[in-house]
Formats: structure tokens, C-alpha cells, sequence
């Protein structure tokens, strides 16, 4: 679950002009929202990088790998990877069968933004995001 500063800092740099946010540091996967049509990626979780046991602590070992697909110097989609850190935190590019599980983590934690993803091809796509409202119960609850 992204904090409300992190939400806040994700719609401020929306708000400044940029066309993605990446977040880190919870070493967790997080949520993802589309504010104002654009997403914002809260914690990519460990991609190469564990602390202590990543296996034995819990959700550590997912990760997204994010692909943009560039037209005209605008993205227009936006679709991630799922992928999993093995028990030597060597990375791991999973299909959408083998990290089923990924996958259904990151909609889970992107509920509260009503963010919505489809299988495309090798990869999963945040759904019309350039309809998705500027406004969502997530950002009203970080702003309160």
C-alpha cells in the first residue's frame, strides 16, 4: 500500500510534467494508479537487491519489469512484466502463467486506485488509462 506522501509526491510530479513515476524503496511491490492519465508505478519491489531473506520474508522476491511503448515522443501504453527473484536474488522474467501470482498481487494493491490491466501479448497493460479520471478515492483519502 503506497503512503499518503507517496502519493503525494507521485500526483506532484504528474502535476510537474512527468509522463511516469517509478517508485522504490519499500522493497515491496506496490500499487499502481493513473493520475491524470499517466501511471504511477509506487514501489517496483526488488529486482535484483534483498535484504536478509527474500524468500522466507514474504513478497519480497516480486518485481515488475515496466515497458513503454513510445509514438511520437508520447508514451501511448504502458504494460509491465512480471518477474521474481530466485533463492540465489538472481532475476527472473516470468510468463503471465508463472507469475499468475504476481500479477494478481499488483491488482490487488492497485484496487484502491481502481486501476485496471488486461493480458497483452507477453506482458500485462494498465487498461485506457488516458480515460482514467484525475480524481480517484485513493488520492481524496491521501489528501485529506
Amino acid at each position: 500500500m503506497s503512503s499518503a506522501r507517496s502519493t503525494e509526491l507521485g500526483h506532484h510530479a504528474i502535476d510537474c510534467g512527468a509522463d511516469i513515476v517509478f517508485g522504490h524503496h519499500p522493497h515491496v511491490l506496490q500499487g499502481v494508479e493513473v493520475y491524470r492519465g499517466k501511471a504511477i508505478f509506487y514501489s517496483l519491489g526488488n529486482f535484483t537487491f534483498a535484504q536478509h531473506d527474500p524468500i522466507g520474508k514474504g513478497h519480497e522476491a516480486e518485481s515488475a519489469i515496466v515497458r513503454c511503448i513510445v509514438d511520437n515522443r508520447k508514451i501511448t501504453a504502458v504494460e509491465y512484466l512480471p518477474t521474481r527473484i530466485d533463492d540465489k536474488l538472481d532475476p527472473h522474467v516470468l510468463s503471465l502463467a508463472e507469475g499468475k501470482d504476481v500479477v494478481e498481487m499488483l491488482a490487488q494493491r492497485s484496487k484502491m486506485f481502481k486501476t485496471r490491466f488486461a493480458p497483452h501479448g507477453d506482458a500485462i497493460r494498465l487498461v485506457d488509462a488516458s480515460e482514467q479520471t484525475a480524481s480517484s478515492p485513493a488520492r481524496e483519502k491521501a489528501m485529506a
